[in-house]
């Protein structure tokens, strides 16, 4: 387990979880105020993503999952029965493999978990599709937050990603991410699955951050 999760389990032992909608004890994310956030689903550039990042619960929910350890508010909202429905209708009759965005090894180590991962067992387990974890970040690269989009491509264009099992080019590959900004980093792995021979892949997020 990771330092930032062990972190996180004594900041709740301490400080109780508070919903970030309502301020109700025992939820990040409680049972009616995850029922306010609007499924907004987006298609661009073959990424669909679900629910606007603007929106000030999904952004709290994928801030503390990505910062703190803590996938609850995000597994509310992925959880929800009309996200089930539209995935299910979307990729209706499709085998599908969900592949979580890798970390590179070192950054994955140094924060103990990938939120890419957690998030790719929640639809799986939600939707009962397999998760295959056949890519792998084959270079360190810089951080991407607060970077243009011309940065992002410059950076994603030295080809950091490797695929590491076999591809069967009649199944459906969602790779999944928390957050697509400008879509170079999805691009990237997109590229990569394609070039081992994938004909059938999307990307697949919780939100866009240039969802308006």
């Amino acid at each position: 387990m990771g330092v930032v999760r062990l972190w996180t389990y004594f900041l709740e032992a301490v400080f109780p979880r508070l919903c970030v909608g309502c301020g109700a004890h025992g939820e990040l994310l409680c049972s009616s105020c995850v029922l306010r956030v609007p499924l907004e689903p987006v298609f661009v550039d073959a990424v669909w993503s679900l629910f606007s990042y603007h929106h000030p619960y999904v952004r709290a929910s994928i801030g503390a999952h990505k910062y703190h350890g803590d996938s609850s508010g995000v597994a509310a909202l992925l959880g929800r029965a009309d996200v089930r429905s539209f995935l299910s209708s979307t990729f209706s009759g499709a085998n599908i493999v969900l592949i979580p965005m890798p970390l590179h090894a070192l950054r994955e180590r140094a924060r103990g978990y990938n939120q890419a991962r957690d998030i790719a067992n929640i639809l799986g387990r939600s939707l009962a599709w397999p998760v295959d974890e056949v890519l792998r970040r084959s270079k360190l690269s810089e951080q991407l937050a607060g970077k243009s989009k011309a940065e992002r491509q410059a950076i994603m264009a030295t080809r950091p990603f490797q695929t590491t099992g076999a591809i069967d080019s009649t199944k459906t590959y969602l790779v999944i991410d928390d957050v697509r900004t400008t879509g170079a980093t999805l691009r990237a792995a997109l590229d990569e699955l394609h070039s081992a021979g994938a004909t059938h892949i999307f990307g697949l997020t919780v939100a866009a951050a240039d969802h308006d």
